[in-house]
């Protein structure tokens, strides 16, 4: 994929005590929803 128009790297988020993702990463293209 070239130039993603929405690039994520080492995505966490944590509710109170619960890790609900940790660390992921994805990129979003143009067209993708």
């Amino acid at each position: 994929m070239s130039n993603p128009l929405i690039s994520v790297r080492g995505l966490t988020k944590v509710f109170g005590d619960f890790t609900a993702v940790n660390g992921i990463d994805f990129d979003v293209a143009k067209g993708e929803s």
